[in-house]
């Protein structure tokens, strides 16, 4: 039930903003067996100048349940050779993950000077 204010209550309006490109906020390969795959994508809108990632509510979303329909597609030459890269670069990424979890978790010395 609204009440009378005692005085209006005023939001200052706001520039517009313009987002040109898009973020990848989510990204999301599942390949339980050689014949199914599901890939998931979701994007914001973003500014690459100001590195401001925009609202949610402009998020397009790119998703597939036949994942290995779309590699074997005869057009999708950048689309296989991306899924390829992503496939040879887990083994670095795994070894510096580990690096840096054991790096994180070593014990920390200082050193006491004694003079």
């Amino acid at each position: 039930m609204p009440l009378e204010a005692d005085s209006p209550y005023t939001i200052p309006a706001t520039p517009s903003k313009t987002f040109g490109e898009m973020w990848v906020s989510l990204l999301t390969i599942s390949a339980p067996s050689t014949s199914s795959g599901r890939l998931q994508i979701e994007t914001v809108p973003y500014n690459a100048t100001t590195q401001e990632i925009g609202p949610a509510d402009g998020m397009q979303t790119i998703l597939t349940n036949n994942l290995f329909a779309v590699l074997s597609n005869p057009a999708a030459v950048k689309t296989r050779a991306a899924y390829a890269a992503i496939m040879d670069a887990i083994p670095e990424l795994a070894n510096i993950i580990k690096a840096m979890e054991d790096a994180a978790s070593a014990p920390q010395t200082t050193e006491i000077p004694t003079s």
